[in-house]
């Protein structure tokens, strides 16, 4: 896994969303640090997964520029960009016939290349992704086969095989059980304090986020605000952005409660 420095995705004016005239969100200056967990919270619709999926190079921003380490995202081939960053889409897009060790296995491209079928070490690299999220013994099943559980932590184990320093999964506990999504924070918490990766995750598990999270992104009303989870919880910010009419959130329990 290559270091990208202190930070390994910086924003600068980053403006995202689909037509320029009306973007979802921005300008965005903030920085993703290696080594830290982050999670990404807003309501349904602020532009969680536009944002994610710009940060991964599938659109591009509509002003600003997306730094990796000191290289501009836009101009980084294909391949070089799936060395440094690793993304794994809320819903899962491959062909149902691939089994979940060929699905993982694809995490290796960037290293082998399309035609290669891998090494010792890139074998090696697939096991232990499969292991890490739970679907080694999952490893000849079909995708077709796969629950949607099971098929979103064999997306993850795709995202985790790169072995990229930066990972951006959007809402991976989404159709986990609540230990599963526990398990499964806990491991990306160890990526980053461990491995040294830089991790971002959306989620509407807001009590989840703040358990393990280092610091919250947090989106409310076009703008998003980056905040160390502690601080969060007395500073009134959760209340603001997803408190109603009907619930309020209790900063002592950090559950909603009904007013």
């Amino acid at each position: 896994m290559s270091h990208l420095g202190e930070n390994a995705l910086a924003l600068h004016g980053v403006q995202v969303g689909y037509a320029a005239n009306r973007p979802l969100l921005g300008p965005l200056d903030v920085a993703l640090p290696q080594g830290e967990l982050v999670a990404l919270l807003g309501r349904n619709g602020t532009g969680k997964s536009t944002l994610l999926r710009t940060l991964a190079g599938d659109i591009a921003p509509l002003a600003g520029a997306v730094l990796v380490g000191s290289a501009r995202l836009g101009n980084l081939s294909g391949r070089k960009r799936a060395q440094w960053l690793a993304f794994a889409p809320s819903h899962l897009r491959a062909d149902g016939s691939l089994t979940v060790r060929q699905l993982v296995m694809l995490g290796r491209y960037p290293h082998v290349g399309w035609l290669r079928s891998g090494h010792d070490t890139d074998r090696e690299a697939v096991v232990r992704a499969m292991r890490m999220v739970g679907v080694h013994t999952l490893a000849d099943r079909r995708l077709a086969s796969l629950s949607d559980g099971e098929r979103q932590r064999a997306s993850i184990a795709l995202c985790l095989a790169q072995g990229a320093p930066v990972l951006l999964l959007d809402e991976p506990s989404a159709y986990l059980d609540v230990s599963g999504r526990a398990e499964l924070v806990h491991l990306l918490r160890e990526l980053a304090h461990e491995q040294g990766r830089a991790v971002l995750f959306s989620t509407h598990d807001l009590g989840t986020a703040l358990e393990y999270a280092d610091r919250l992104w947090v989106i409310h009303e076009g703008t998003m605000q980056d905040i160390r989870s502690q601080k969060a919880i007395g500073s009134g910010l959760i209340d603001a952005v997803f408190s109603t009419e009907r619930v309020r959130f209790d900063a002592s329990r950090h559950i909603f409660t009904a007013r």
